[in-house]
């Protein structure tokens, strides 16, 4: 806005139009998940960890884009988050937007009762956020690769959960702003190892000619010494540690992938 004539008179009507919800800033990678999703407008849809609300309202922006005009919603939008100041401010967002179908609720989401069951529930879990970097320099100072492995249990918990809210043949979208792989492949790999038979990976086309990469097969795992100090265990790379390596790792052995793992991670 720097470059126009008037940047004061175009942050007014940016201000102004955010405010009746005719304009929503979202940042490009916060838009990425919902594009992910074939989204249909009688989905019931749980966003489980939603504040501040961006992506909720893209969400419902593109259920919406499916009516007409004079129709009524037929599905539903629920936004849930744990923490109570955020879940304010995800109200206000979303009060901006006139749809019946939506709810917000404010509660752990690893204890959302299963009872209702949706056909796509997104889960942008709590993370260590070190993907945001280039624009969070503080997250640099204090960098730490504990960071990942401290929230990787809560992580599987949620996508745990997230899972069971599922119908049959429901999808899942699972997304944080980590590049840690124990926040991304290892949680993966320890849901399909604790159920084999129960869910897959869906291959996703990029959205808007989108590059992508494949899942990494391989990572290291920060083990616990005996003086409680820590280092990198480059030897569990491709194996599910044993009950004697696991007990002495700082979480659980899945932060290391099964070999049969692997390749159901590249897609």
């Amino acid at each position: 806005m720097s470059k126009t004539a008037n940047p004061q008179k175009a942050e007014g009507v940016l201000i102004e139009n955010t405010e009746i919800g005719v304009v929503v800033r979202q940042e490009i990678v916060s838009m990425i998940p919902p594009l992910l999703a074939n989204i249909k407008d009688n989905y019931r849809i749980l966003d489980l960890c939603a504040a501040p609300g961006s992506k909720t309202s893209e969400i419902l922006d593109l259920m919406q884009a499916q009516n007409t005009i004079n129709s009524l919603p037929r599905g539903c939008l629920v936004a849930n988050d744990v923490n109570e100041k955020r879940c304010g401010t995800l109200n206000h967002q979303m009060a901006r937007f006139a749809h019946p179908g939506f709810a917000v609720t404010c509660c752990d989401g690893s204890m959302l009762p299963e009872k209702l069951k949706y056909d796509l529930v997104f889960a942008d879990v709590p993370c260590s956020g070190d993907g945001t970097i280039r624009k969070a320099f503080d997250i640099w100072k204090r960098w730490s690769y504990n960071d990942g492995v401290q929230l990787h249990r809560l992580q599987i918990k949620l996508l745990k959960k997230s899972l069971l809210l599922l119908k049959q043949s429901g999808h899942l979208v699972y997304s944080t702003c980590s590049l840690n792989p124990l926040e991304n492949e290892a949680v993966v790999a320890s849901i399909l190892y604790e159920y084999p038979e129960k869910f897959e990976l869906v291959p996703v086309k990029p959205p808007l000619g989108l590059i992508k990469n494949d899942g990494l097969t391989s990572w290291s795992v920060p083990i616990r010494r005996k003086d409680n100090s820590n280092y990198l265990d480059k030897s569990s790379k491709t194996e599910i540690a044993s009950t004697d390596s696991a007990q002495s790792s700082i979480e659980q052995p899945q932060m290391s992938p099964a070999i049969k793992l692997l390749e159901s991670l590249i897609n």
